[in-house]
């Protein structure tokens, strides 16, 4: 039928292509219409929503890597059709296509062409898919001086993604640009780029005096799917303007959908506590990180992706700093000879890379120091840390616990270099208090030391103390919440929502993460 009757041939075709695209023979007749020339034909088809057309395109994509060529060359054809005025529904049609199934790098000669297309909608994609196949600042900066405001924003949206210090500083000047397309393209791209201080501005625009501006607003906190501006857009639904509670409405249902896509990716654990403030600095401190049961490498966090509330109150000023972790840590452990049922708690959270190392001591106050240099030894494997944990050592073999903690902290017990990290799993006694000696040796190998007690240890606790450490009764969970504190990547510092709050809610929102925890805080901080 094509060879006798190309027309007939798309008549039959369009209903396959309309409701079973997805069949191993609807995929063939797309082939057959890319190979004969008949896929622009069949894409302007007026029997085909946008919609339709879009999928046909995609697929013709998939079974073609020539059909985006196809669509570039007959749209540049057009600049020079004396009845391209006529087509401008067809023409935008296959522009918005082309938008959508390419990135502009392989067709950039006809996108040239398309700049001097007669219709400035055209004109404005050829912009933006140029933009994003040269990535390049200095090209979209040369945009602006356009009288268009749709080549402008486009320009703009050009600069999505591209990680570049000329890239941001041109976004962040146009974010108080003129126009409201331009300004919401430019927050939106400095926000994809983890930009926290466009959450403000977003929640600014929403209060525009200008209705377009509130719009756009609503569209711009749609397009990042973030949780936060649900309040802002419930207060958009009572907007008087129609086109205003329209995109309020979708953005809402933007947002449901990519928390409900952030909740379908693998489980991750959020772990961290409030730091003390600095002295002069107004506002809060926290440290936390995000780590999996598996010993996955964390994701790349953005700040934005951080979503911080006291009592329920948006924290919508806040700076994020990042900590990179060593890439091999040597963590040791100062336990009773019986003490390792703790440890194995942490077991499936070890990093593949670190190594640990343990340390026995007995409750004997008394004991001295045996012989031998007594280094623990480290190990990186699970098989050869759960083969120590099973190991019950001599009493003969222990020292008291201050011995233990000396050798813990000692430059010499370290499996790597950098930072000493030391939990000890401490079973109480009325032993000494460490002494001066013990504590400057532990700020000279600045050492993090963590201490779980069975119970009150007033020696124990004041040490921490004095070497900055962390002191905390044996519950549930106690000895996974220190290892964890040790993986902690991310420093926030806030301004609070409430002096008064009684709790902090931390979450982390992203494609394919989520995770949150709670902190208490103190009342009249």
């Amino acid at each position: 039928m094509m060879e006798d009757d190309q027309d007939s041939f798309l008549r039959t075709a369009l209903p396959i292509l309309r409701t079973h695209l997805d069949s191993v023979g609807a995929q063939y007749v797309v082939g057959v219409l890319s190979a004969s020339g008949m896929l622009v034909k069949a894409l302007t088809d007026p029997q085909l929503t946008r919609e339709q057309a879009l999928a046909l395109a995609q697929t013709a994509a998939r079974v073609d890597s020539n059909a985006e060529m196809v669509l570039a060359r007959a749209l540049a054809d057009t600049v020079s059709d004396p009845d391209a005025e006529a087509h401008n529904e067809e023409h935008s049609r296959l522009m918005e296509i082309l938008s959508a199934i390419s990135d502009g790098s392989r067709i950039f000669p006809c996108l040239v062409r398309l700049l001097r297309h007669g219709n400035p909608h055209i004109r404005s994609k050829a912009v933006l898919l140029i933009g994003r196949g040269n990535r390049s600042a200095n090209w979209v900066r040369q945009r602006m001086g356009d009288s268009d405001p749709r080549i402008r924003a486009n320009a703009a949206e050009a600069l999505w993604g591209v990680e570049t210090d000329e890239a941001r500083e041109l976004l962040e000047s146009l974010v108080h640009d003129s126009n409201n397309r331009v300004a919401g393209n430019a927050i939106a791209g400095l926000y994809r780029l983890g930009d926290q201080s466009m959450i403000l501005e977003i929640l600014a625009l929403s209060r525009h005096e200008s209705p377009v501006f509130r719009s756009t607003a609503a569209w711009v906190m749609g397009a990042t799917g973030d949780p936060r501006f649900t309040e802002a857009l419930a207060g958009l639904l009572r907007e008087p303007h129609g086109v205003i509670r329209k995109r309020a409405f979708a953005a809402l249902g933007s947002i449901r959908t990519a928390v409900a896509q952030a909740h379908q990716g693998p489980p991750w654990r959020l772990f961290g506590r409030l730091l003390e403030p600095e002295p002069g600095r107004p506002g809060r401190r926290l440290i936390f990180g995000v780590a999996r049961e598996d010993g996955a490498a964390p994701p790349r966090l953005l700040p934005t992706q951080v979503l911080l509330s006291e009592d329920g109150q948006n924290v919508v000023q806040y700076r994020v700093v990042e900590r990179p972790l060593p890439e091999t840590m040597s963590v040791v452990f100062v336990l009773p000879r019986s003490g390792a049922d703790l440890v194995r708690a942490c077991l499936p959270w070890k990093r593949p890379t670190d190594l640990w190392g343990f340390l026995y001591y007995t409750r004997d106050v008394s004991a001295a120091a045996p012989a031998g240099d007594g280094a623990p030894r480290f190990h990186s494997s699970v098989e050869a840390i759960e083969t120590e944990l099973d190991r019950v050592p001599a009493a003969a073999d222990c020292a008291d616990l201050w011995h233990g903690v000396a050798r813990a902290v000692s430059m010499e017990s370290s499996g790597t270099g950098g930072k000493r990290r030391v939990i000890v799993v401490n079973e109480p006694a009325s032993r000494r208090d460490a002494g001066d000696e013990l504590v400057n040796a532990t700020a000279g190998a600045q050492a993090f030391v963590q201490a779980i007690s069975f119970g009150p240890d007033r020696a124990v606790e004041d040490f921490c103390r004095k070497v900055g450490g962390l002191y905390r009764e044996a519950d549930e969970g106690a000895a996974l919440g220190m290892y964890l504190n040790l993986l902690t990547q991310h420093e926030v510092v806030y301004q609070p929502a409430n002096s008064e709050a009684q709790a902090l809610k931390v979450r982390l929102h992203g494609p394919g993460l989520y995770a949150e925890m709670r902190l208490p805080l103190g009342a009249g901080e």
